[in-house]
């Protein structure tokens, strides 16, 4: 017959930050000489001892068994308060550490107007736009029919806005995004087709590897960065390229998001254009400094 009493013991090592192990007793040795009377080689005499303790009121129980964990805060005391023999007479607790215990921190709640999260808005928008519209251009140039069209690229790479990738992205043009792996989710062509397209419609079209040889920061103040009202069509070399109706400008993204139409313009203005309205053209990242340099030399 298993013991209904509980205890607790620790870790020999006094020092240990480990959790009190709790078991059940089987040798009445552990067990305090006021209750060891309980215990005897008999089972049936123990059966009934034990029989006997499950009537005795509250006042006698404590008075046999002095233990603080008996008592009516505790929960499963309350859950069965009518029935002594159904819950345990000794519980356990963890053993804390020495020292004075560290607080909860508090998490600070990530909101989708924090700075990155609107970064990287803009990107996958900018992204998505710099596939679609060179489509439209192929389209343009080479007609309507064309077998040719650049697919949507993995959202990995869309959503990446290290100051690594971003610094990189500055010095690149568009065609390093072109040719990036494609979404997984087009099953039934290679990650590697975007590569494929531009390589032939450069093959075809000079006008095309020259529009996609545009530097990414150019491609987005000229093209992309439209916040005043909506535009259909852009204008490369003389060639007209009508936009489709998936292509969307940064004015469609301002539409989508009027409530943070403010902290959209001014994270652009910060990525791309280095806190200024538009693209400093001829190394927009040593004039940016050279004017910070002069502003503290003025204070």
């Amino acid at each position: 017959m298993s013991s209904p009493f509980y205890t607790t013991t620790n870790s020999f090592d006094e020092d240990s930050s480990n959790d009190i192990e709790s078991f059940l007793i089987t040798d009445p040795n552990y067990i305090d000489k006021k209750i060891k009377y309980l215990f005897d080689e008999s089972q049936d005499k123990f059966a009934y001892q034990t029989k006997e303790i499950s009537h005795l009121s509250e006042e006698e129980l404590l008075k046999i068994f002095p233990n603080k964990f008996l008592c009516k805060d505790n929960q499963d005391y309350q859950k069965n308060s009518d029935s002594y023999s159904h819950s345990p007479l000794f519980l356990t607790s963890k053993k804390k550490t020495r020292g004075k215990q560290p607080e909860k921190i508090k998490k600070t709640q990530h909101l989708g107007t924090d700075f990155d999260n609107i970064q990287r808005k803009i990107q996958v928008h900018f992204f998505t736009f710099i596939i679609n519209v060179s489509n439209d251009a192929i389209k343009a140039v080479l007609g309507s029919k064309t077998p040719y069209q650049f697919k949507q690229i993995a959202h990995k790479f869309k959503i990446s806005i290290s100051h690594e990738n971003v610094n990189k992205l500055h010095k690149s043009a568009i065609k390093d995004i072109l040719k990036n792996q494609i979404s997984p989710k087009n099953k039934n062509f290679s990650k590697f087709i975007n590569n494929d397209i531009f390589n032939s419609v450069c093959n075809l079209s000079k006008l095309l590897e020259k529009f996609f040889n545009i530097k990414y920061l150019d491609f987005f103040n000229d093209f992309y960065f439209n916040k005043e009202k909506e535009t259909n069509k852009i204008i490369f070399e003389g060639q007209e390229i009508p936009f489709s109706k998936e292509t969307k400008t940064f004015y469609h993204l301002l539409k989508k998001y009027e409530n943070d139409k403010d902290l959209l313009i001014d994270s652009a203005k910060s990525v791309y254009f280095y806190g200024y309205d538009t693209l400093v053209r001829n190394n927009s990242f040593i004039t940016f400094k050279k004017d910070i340099e002069l502003k503290k030399s003025d204070n």
